[in-house]
């Protein structure tokens, strides 16, 4: 379970998130919700340890991350996905994969390769291409993998479905909601499509200057006026 309390971070002197608290349970899927520079990223860059918190508590299965840096943090069971995909683009496919599997040792590298393949087939024929040449949405598909290469029981997804076909977003969405069934992966993912988030989501946090301003089930949220009009144009 990730359970965070009190939480403030920023950057230098500009704070972005002040006094959060959040928490994702075993077996769930939580979707974060929020206007551009609500500070979501910033949450979970502060997760994966790649930015640190001025002040509260991180904790997952009751082990505190706060102070820790990302490759501890990936150590712990958590693998971030970021937005953008950030892959290595001169490197081949099965590089990125590979490098998602840095903290691991090289026992049962090759069955974590198949394992993605088959969760993929897009990429398997493809393995040994730089993935700058990919599509977008294949080029997030290795993105996946490369974060499911270290077996995480936590998984953070920045805005899987941005500047993606709506069917390939339903393909990455299927893929992704496979593995949290067959895994119990865990899943805190940041979404620009609201929609899309409430229904694949159990529970939905909604930040608003780097606050939480609402949660709740996400049939609860997608009910709310607020929520309707302010994120579904309802």
């Amino acid at each position: 379970m990730l359970e965070i309390e009190h939480l403030a971070a920023g950057y230098g002197e500009v704070q972005v998130i002040w006094d959060l608290g959040l928490t994702v349970g075993s077996g769930e899927v939580v979707a974060l919700l929020g206007a551009n520079g609500a500070g979501k990223t910033t949450l979970l860059k502060v997760i994966s340890g790649v930015l640190r918190p001025s002040g509260g508590s991180v904790k997952f299965h009751g082990c505190e991350l706060s102070g820790l840096g990302p490759e501890q943090v990936v150590k712990s069971g958590i693998s971030h996905i970021p937005e953008g995909r950030q892959l290595f683009s001169g490197m081949t496919v099965e590089e990125n994969l590979v490098m998602g599997a840095y903290t691991r040792s090289t026992r049962g590298l090759s069955s974590g390769l198949e394992r993605i393949y088959e969760i993929f087939p897009e990429l398997s024929n493809k393995r040994k291409r730089q993935a700058g040449t990919l599509s977008g949405g294949e080029q997030q598909m290795c993105a996946v993998g490369r974060g499911l290469m270290s077996d995480p029981k936590l998984l953070l997804i920045d805005e899987l479905s941005l500047g993606l076909a709506p069917v390939v977003v339903e393909r990455l969405v299927r893929a992704v909601m496979e593995v949290h069934q067959q895994r119990e992966l865990d899943i805190l993912f940041v979404e620009q499509d609201v929609q899309l988030a409430l229904e694949v989501a159990t529970r939905a946090y909604v930040m608003e200057s780097g606050r939480i301003v609402k949660q709740g089930a996400s049939q609860v949220l997608m009910d709310d006026p607020a929520v309707r009009q302010a994120y579904l144009g309802l």
